[in-house]
């Protein structure tokens, strides 16, 4: 079974960390230096290249962005589950984990995911049911996050926050309506941060199992914030108080 994904970040990336998975790829014939820059790459690791027209590849891409460029892969395998979790907690690491509850955005997903990516994030967790899928959009908008950092799917998120909380990782929850300022919490040990759900927030059932809830503070009546937009402050905010920026 194969899937389309797009766009250049995401088929670089894909060469870069899982290019055993590209079935086939089809480039656009006029190309551009970045275009032709990926061409090359391509050529030299013997992957089957198939010219063809603008109109072609937006009929195979329905039409999205694609930038000149779509390649057929391996449906996602996920290369991590549950176990690579237990695994990971008895290295004794300053973890920094995060927890999308529910989220249902594709868009919002893969920009999580990019964030996530680019401060090297020990893993990512979603949840199964009433997430977004890992689909071709999620690759492009995570700029091939998805293939950069651990991202764990899991059907019982309540098992896994036992689990942290057995380790001594603290789960801390995002509720706009906490009164503890994410700026006056320190969040320099090993750390699980959960985001819920751009309707509903985190569940009551999962809030409930929270060390602590945070909120970020605005200026304005517009209280609520996106959850890409919250995903960054809350993750920079850890890095900054662990001086690693």
């Amino acid at each position: 079974m194969y899937e389309i994904v797009f766009g250049i970040h995401v088929i670089e990336s894909i060469i870069k960390n899982n290019i055993s998975i590209i079935n086939k790829v089809f480039i656009k014939n006029n190309k551009n230096c970045r275009l032709k820059i990926l061409e090359d790459k391509l050529k030299k690791k013997n992957i089957k290249m198939y010219y063809t027209n603008k109109n072609y590849l937006n009929k195979i891409s329905k039409n999205k962005k694609n930038q000149g460029i779509v390649a057929y892969i391996k449906k996602s395998i996920y290369k991590y589950n549950e176990k690579n979790i237990s695994e990971m907690i008895k290295k004794k690491y300053n973890f920094i984990f995060l927890i999308l509850d529910n989220i249902q955005d594709p868009r919002n997903l893969g920009a999580c995911l990019r964030t996530a990516a680019s401060i090297n994030i020990n893993a990512v967790i979603i949840t199964k049911n009433k997430s977004a899928n890992i689909t071709p959009l999620v690759r492009k908008i995570s700029c091939g996050a998805v293939d950069k950092i651990p991202i764990i799917i899991v059907n019982n998120l309540l098992n896994i926050i036992k689990k942290f909380k057995k380790n001594n990782i603290n789960i801390v929850g995002l509720d706009e309506r906490s009164k503890n300022v994410i700026y006056k919490t320190k969040m320099t040990k090993s750390i699980a941060i959960i985001l819920g759900s751009e309707k509903n927030g985190i569940r009551n059932s999962i809030k409930k199992k929270c060390d602590y809830l945070i909120s970020i503070p605005t200026l304005s009546i517009m209280s609520s914030l996106n959850v890409s937009v919250v995903t960054g402050i809350c993750l920079f905010e850890i890095i900054r108080q662990r001086n690693y920026i």
